[in-house]
């Protein structure tokens, strides 16, 4: 993460200003559908307003009974006691092609692999190396528009491109070298080609230590033909500081806001500020803006006290006589927790949960290291999920250890994790909740 990118843009896309320039819009009038919760709680409404070009649509309430989704699973693959063709490591991209077909890349191994749609093993793509074909890691996976698989080692400063039965094809040069190691760094486009984030030098900026995020978008020959610097969302969140002679430490003040977003397969940056819950993002060529009102999250004050001796012992480890040098952590947690689109374009915003006591397994202790403290609280990951136009569909949560990878219409693919920690691919049907 040292190298200058050899590529810089000289502005922001157009669709990129465009959405900067509406993050202090403010909401002038709202029109307004009511639903009364069954359960006597604040009723439910929805209120579609427009303000110049963009349209506001603003959910107040928390989700109510009919809004709630499950996830029902259809298949899991995975063998605790299999070889590495059969058990996973550590999945860290799974994409699926226009025949519901899955490709996951497994980091661990490294190792590419072609699931059917209902979870059989097709085959195993390259291998671990530097030649044709073969890669070192995954900065993501993308299937473009002609069923091509495209991987991006960027370990290897390339993406390798292959037919929709894994043979290779080709590789593509981005004339990049900054990255960051997300599992969904590269997008794949509607119009065709992908979207590969990246970043970019703004000696003007002070806020973005790594350089400013952008998003290239490279056609399906591997050309790139546009660059969008992703907008600034709010302020920066604070920062945690631990200096030393062998270096520095740094970060971010648990539970604080933090920006969050992504690309749109159509083109456009989808995010927001974290706190208040605002989504901007675009309808029909025009500005979209996502409200939503709900009821805060606290967080309880023995996790505070917890979460907050993690953070001193770990900034210990390169200043021992660290002490709290930022502000307090809030006792909220911000809302919006995460943003991600679907593979059909729908909005998914990760939102804060409520925090249950558990009991974690005991770190190890290094030799001359105080123990890790722990903390005692955990959260499940749920998503609120929302149509093009900005209609909330629902709220579905995952099963604890669980991660959501992708999605396309009520199907979506992830991983879960078993009692000893074990992960497991599995296919899940996003349904209404059953009613007691």
């Amino acid at each position: 993460m040292q190298s200058q990118p050899l590529f810089l843009p000289s502005r922001p896309s157009l669709r990129a200003t465009l959405l900067t320039a509406l993050v202090p819009l403010l909401l002038v009038t709202a029109a307004c559908s009511d639903a009364a919760s069954e359960s006597g709680a604040p009723s439910y409404t929805v209120a579609v307003d427009t303000v110049g070009d963009t349209v506001i649509v603003r959910t107040s309430g928390d989700t109510p009974a009919g809004a709630e989704l499950a996830l029902r699973e259809v298949w899991r693959v995975g063998d605790p006691n299999g070889d590495e063709r059969t058990s996973f490591g550590v999945v860290h991209s799974v994409v699926v092609n226009g025949r519901d077909e899955v490709y996951v890349f497994d980091a661990s191994a490294p190792s590419l692999r072609h699931y059917t749609s209902g979870g059989e093993l097709l085959r195993v793509i390259g291998a671990k190396g530097s030649g044709p074909g073969e890669y070192t890691r995954s900065n993501g996976l993308a299937v473009l528009t002609d069923g091509r698989l495209v991987l991006w080692d960027a370990g290897s400063s390339r993406v390798n491109v292959y037919s929709d039965t894994g043979a290779f094809l080709s590789q593509w040069m981005p004339p990049v070298q900054q990255f960051n190691t997300s599992n969904n760094s590269l997008l794949a486009a509607s119009e065709g080609g992908v979207y590969l984030r990246a970043f970019v030098r703004d000696t003007t900026l002070e806020r973005e230590a790594l350089g400013r995020v952008a998003w290239f978008h490279f056609d399906t020959a591997g050309v790139l033909r546009d660059t969008a610097l992703q907008p600034f969302y709010g302020d920066p969140p604070p920062n945690l500081m631990a200096r030393a002679e062998n270096g520095i430490s740094s970060r971010p003040v648990p539970f604080m806001p933090t920006p969050q977003a992504t690309m749109h397969p159509d083109g456009f940056v989808v995010g927001g500020p974290g706190a208040p819950y605002v989504v901007y993002t675009e309808h029909a060529n025009r500005p979209l803006r996502i409200e939503r009102s709900i009821t805060p999250v606290s967080v309880p004050a023995e996790e505070l006290a917890q979460t907050r001796e993690t953070v001193i012992w770990g900034l210990r480890l390169t200043d021992p006589r660290w002490t709290w040098d930022g502000p307090s952590m809030p006792n909220q947690k911000a809302p919006v927790r995460g943003v991600a689109t679907t593979l059909d374009g729908q909005t998914l915003v990760s939102v804060s949960t409520e925090s249950e006591p558990f009991e974690p397994e005991l770190a190890p202790v290094r030799e001359g290291e105080a123990p890790r403290p722990l903390v005692k609280f955990r959260s499940a990951t749920a998503y609120e999920l929302f149509t093009r136009d900005g209609q909330l569909r629902g709220r579905f949560t995952l099963p604890h250890g669980g991660r959501l990878h992708t999605m396309r219409g009520d199907d979506a693919w992830g991983t879960v994790t078993d009692s000893l920690d074990i992960p497991y691919l599995v296919r899940w049907r996003v349904e209404p909740a059953a009613r007691p």
